[in-house]
């Protein structure tokens, strides 16, 4: 993540924020840095942190999602999109309350966290996650193998040693329908990846 900030410092646009949004930022940004990043599926700071600088810039709640596009405040739509591009999704809800969908891809099942939420609604990213329980525990330095070799999604092993992948993506008011289309793919690819990683 480190060498992808580092790519894109040199030449990214810059654009005009005002002195509170440059203090939400900072401060959101601080405070992710000063704390230890915790499991994505209690909440995650790195996803709190991203989806209040989002909200911070004006990207929050109120705003309609797009024809065309797709967004993390409309659950159902990205329901709809995996059933039409081919995969089982089923939406339910986690036991904070927020949305989540249950699909499956390169054989296995995983799930769609949504993060960002206002009172369980509105929320502005999504984590795919899929989990597996070895009867071999990994240890995190074999995980960090993967991590070192890998960009797309990160993984971490669990306090019994089973192996967890992750990718995180920012939905905000809407993205194009064939940008999660081909997050999808891309996720599908590195799942299969994975396993073979892990030997499942």
């Amino acid at each position: 993540m480190c060498r992808a900030w580092r790519a894109h410092s040199e030449d990214r646009t810059r654009f005009p924020m005002s002195p509170f949004h440059r203090y939400a930022v900072s401060a959101v940004l601080l405070a992710a840095m000063a704390q230890p990043v915790l499991a994505k599926s209690t909440g995650g700071l790195i996803g709190d942190a991203i989806g209040s600088v989002a909200r911070a810039a004006g990207n929050g709640s109120g705003s309609e999602v797009g024809q065309g596009m797709v967004s993390a405040r409309e659950p159902a739509g990205l329901v709809s999109l995996l059933q039409d591009l081919g995969y089982r999704a089923e939406l339910d809800v986690d036991s904070a309350g927020d949305p989540i969908i249950h699909t499956s891809a390169a054989g296995v099942g995983f799930s769609l966290y949504f993060y960002g939420c206002l009172d369980n609604r509105d929320c502005d990213s999504l984590m795919f996650s899929a989990g597996f329980d070895r009867d071999q525990p990994m240890t995190p330095a074999q995980i960090n193998e993967w991590n070192r070799k890998t960009v797309v999604a990160g993984a971490y092993v669990d306090d019994e040693g089973d192996p967890f992948l992750e990718s995180y993506m920012l939905t905000g008011n809407g993205i194009p329908a064939s940008v999660f289309e081909g997050a999808m793919d891309e996720w599908e690819y590195v799942l299969g990846d994975f396993l073979d990683f892990i030997d499942w």
